[in-house]
């Protein structure tokens, strides 16, 4: 893989590389991890250390490995790459740490008015969560569904909260697998956060509709 080495910064520090074009998986029916994701636009990158990692921000390196699924809740993107060798490529579009998007990227970026954002936790084993945007209509997924599907969980991990990406507003939720969803206070209006109780063996979905504040 190639593409701009950014750090994310947090709790749990951890580094991606933004590959120059998105990539898909396929489901493999044998491995329950191994989902079908499209348009994957970072992978996490695991196995490497963190000096290596601070000394190539913002630069676009090469990462060669092996694709691993996200199987738990350290682990940041649906897709994550093994590093066996890694080394700066010249030419780079990062410039001070800084991005820059390639074509591609910037012709894949959706800003919809609405869209609806939809969470499932994955029970033990494995342990994870899976995210999909898709349009109003239902009919397509929308790229990069880590910034536009946000959620945490409360300290034991008994409840996973999920609000909208920055510059949209929390629409009533529901549950494609009919579990309990609730708002966190409903006496605060301004509040934009829905939770689901997940269960320890079976799947629990939230669904919510996003709607831009400013369309």
């Amino acid at each position: 893989m190639t593409g701009v080495l950014v750090p994310h910064q947090g709790i749990e520090t951890w580094f991606g590389i933004k590959v120059d074009e998105p990539i898909c998986m396929i489901a493999n029916a044998s491995d329950y991890s191994m989902l079908a994701y499209q348009s994957v636009p970072e992978l996490q990158i695991i196995q490497v250390q963190g000096s290596v990692l601070r000394a190539l921000v913002g630069k676009r390196i090469r990462a060669d490995g092996k694709l691993e699924p996200m199987v738990s809740g350290h682990h940041r993107t649906n897709v994550m790459i093994m590093v066996s060798s890694l080394k700066e490529v010249k030419g780079a579009p990062g410039i001070a740490g800084k991005v820059l998007p390639t074509n591609v990227s910037q012709s894949r970026r959706l800003t919809p008015d609405v869209y609806i954002a939809s969470a499932t936790v994955i029970p033990d084993p494995g342990g994870r969560v899976i995210k999909e945007a898709r349009g109003a209509l239902l009919k397509d997924l929308l790229p990069d569904p880590e910034s536009l599907v946000r959620t945490m969980f409360n300290g034991p991990q008994d409840i996973m909260w999920v609000y909208c990406s920055e510059g949209y507003r929390l629409g009533e939720a529901t549950s494609a697998t009919s579990s309990r969803v609730f708002q966190m206070d409903p006496a605060d209006p301004s509040n934009s956060y829905w939770g689901v109780a997940a269960s320890y063996s079976e799947r629990s979905n939230i669904t919510v509709t996003c709607s831009k504040t400013n369309p």
